[in-house]
């Protein structure tokens, strides 16, 4: 399509727009580290990874992320977090879910946090720049601890996510 631009007349064109989602992966990978130095020394590292893969009528969701810190040469913290989901549009507004999850905490002794989700939700907005979705439904947690009882059980879940494009 031939935009008309008064300086460089027919040279200009209209980008071409996707109509629909490519239906690709795409994401973000992150590595951080922080070293504080003087009264006391203190290290962090991170390593995350967020991925999400949008089509027509749904999409999926993964992120993971692993912190792993020390104060004084004594490791102080130790986590690792990951998540799955898959959406998929019920009407224009409301959409399905249903995501899996797994955590560790080293220094609470939690060797494994998983959980099983499902629910609905709501498109409160959803516009090129700006996604607010609204969302409750219903998981099922197990905790294993390394000098405790194991527990598990039935949970409510509410949340929202908001996304804003910068650029």
């Amino acid at each position: 399509k031939v935009v008309a631009d008064p300086f460089f007349k027919k040279l200009a064109r209209a980008p071409e727009l996707k109509e629909e989602s490519s239906g690709k992966w795409e994401g973000s990978f992150g590595l951080g580290l922080t070293m504080r130095r003087g009264s006391s020394n203190s290290t962090e590292g991170s390593l995350s990874l967020d991925a999400v893969r949008e089509m027509r009528d749904s999409r999926l969701l993964a992120n993971a992320i692993a912190v792993r810190s020390s104060e004084n040469g004594e490791r102080s913290g130790d986590t690792a977090n990951a998540d799955f989901r898959g959406e998929r549009n019920i009407s224009e507004h409301m959409f399905g879910f249903a995501g899996a999850g797994a955590e560790r905490d080293v220094l609470q002794d939690l060797s494994l946090r998983g959980s099983l989700s499902s629910g609905v939700g709501v498109h409160w907005l959803n516009t090129e720049a700006l996604t607010l979705n609204v969302y409750g439904g219903l998981a099922y947690s197990w905790e294993r601890y390394r000098n405790e009882p194991d527990a598990r059980g039935f949970e409510g879940l509410l949340g929202s996510e908001l996304r804003y494009q910068i650029s």
